[in-house]
């Protein structure tokens, strides 16, 4: 028998808040525009989707980070 931990896998990074998801709402194009990026480096849609927003979080606060 397998402790429930044991059997469990873990699909976020660790430290990511998996019990306050972040759900956002895409146009059809932009959709399909995450699922192939995703499809191109063998990840899920929603890391991939992560990924995304983290850069475009990094481009916003630009070289001087005046917007944290």
């Amino acid at each position: 028998m397998t402790t429930k931990s044991a059997a469990q896998k873990r699909y976020a990074p660790r430290g990511v808040m998996t019990e306050k998801p972040l759900y956002i709402r895409l146009m059809e194009g932009e959709r399909a525009d995450v699922t192939n990026a995703a499809n191109a480096e063998s990840c899920s849609t929603s890391s991939m989707a992560r990924k995304l927003i983290l850069l475009g979080l990094d481009a916003y606060k630009g070289p001087d980070s005046s917007r944290s």
